[in-house]
C-alpha cells in the first residue's frame, strides 16, 4: 500500500499554500520565506485526515475589480496539528 498526500505549508507572513507529499515546497511562492509551520494531508483513502483549515485572517480587495489581490491566513497552533505522527511531514 502507498501513501498519498500532500502537506500545508504557512510562512511567518501568514501566506498559505500546499504541495505534494514527494514534492514538497517549503517556500513560499508569493515572497519566498521558509514555511514556519507545515501539516501533513493523508489522503490515501480520498479522506483528507488531518487537513487544517485556512483560516483567513486578513484580506485585501482591489478596489476597481473587486477581486482579492492579498490574502494572509492565521498561522496555526502546534496544537491544531492533526498530521499522523506516520506521516513524513509530522513534526
Amino acid at each position: 500500500m502507498s501513501y498519498e498526500g500532500y502537506v500545508q505549508y504557512w510562512c511567518k507572513s501568514g501566506h498559505y499554500w500546499a504541495a505534494d507529499c514527494y514534492s514538497p515546497e517549503p517556500y513560499c511562492p508569493i515572497c519566498k520565506e521558509k514555511a514556519i509551520f507545515e501539516n501533513g494531508v493523508d489522503e490515501t483513502n480520498c479522506e483528507s485526515v488531518g487537513f487544517i483549515f485556512p483560516e483567513l485572517r486578513e484580506e485585501c480587495i482591489c478596489p476597481t475589480c473587486k477581486r482579492p489581490i492579498k490574502r494572509l491566513y492565521k498561522i496555526p497552533k502546534k496544537e491544531e496539528r492533526n498530521g499522523e505522527p506516520g506521516n513524513k511531514s509530522f513534526k
